[in-house]
């Protein structure tokens, strides 16, 4: 029920497939303003996408014939019968065996690694941008980051970009789009 999940529901309902959201949270798109995630939702259900939100999941079983994801609500058990499954989790960083540690690059506790305004870490001669650096996981935030971490590696002490998350656009590309700024 995220946004990468509702862009593919709506993708895979389009081609043809049957789809079931399952959502841990109370709506789709959780990050989203309740009226806007309702909007998407009704959309949604208009083109046969079955949500179902306030779900927490068990299991999953793979029998002959199709997979079945056993969850939990507060009105108890549901079962959903699929032949095939999309996980979106979300993503974290996989930034194990680098040897970051070794130079003494430090990551918060999420796993991202620490850094300045400056993109700069505990490092000092160690810039970053992009997923691992940022809350923010767009490819227009990493472009801004790159950019700004470039000027720092090569500029500092003569040159400075200093990071600005004040003003962020987002989009989640469904249909209607959901964009804010």
């Amino acid at each position: 029920g995220g946004p990468i999940g509702c862009e593919l529901a709506f993708c895979f309902a389009r081609f043809g497939a049957h789809v079931t959201i399952v959502q841990k949270a109370d709506q789709i798109l959780p990050r989203e303003d309740e009226d806007s995630a309702e909007v998407v939702a009704s959309a949604m259900e208009e083109e046969g996408i079955r949500i179902l939100t306030d779900m927490t999941a068990t299991m999953v079983e793979k029998k002959s014939g199709g997979y079945f994801l056993h969850a939990l609500n507060s009105s108890g058990k549901v079962t959903v019968e699929c032949d095939a499954m999309l996980v979106a989790l979300g993503r974290k960083p996989a930034v194990q065996g680098l040897g970051l540690e070794e130079l003494g690059v430090k990551f918060s506790s999420a796993g991202y690694i620490e850094n300045s305004p400056l993109l700069q870490t505990s490092a000092p001669s160690i810039f970053v941008a992009g997923d691992i650096a940022s809350p923010y996981q767009f490819t227009h935030v990493a472009g801004y980051q790159g950019a700004a971490a470039a000027v720092n590696a090569l500029g500092i002490p003569f040159f400075k970009s200093k990071m600005n998350y004040d003003v962020i656009p987002w989009c989640t590309f469904t249909d209607p789009e959901v964009a804010r700024v």
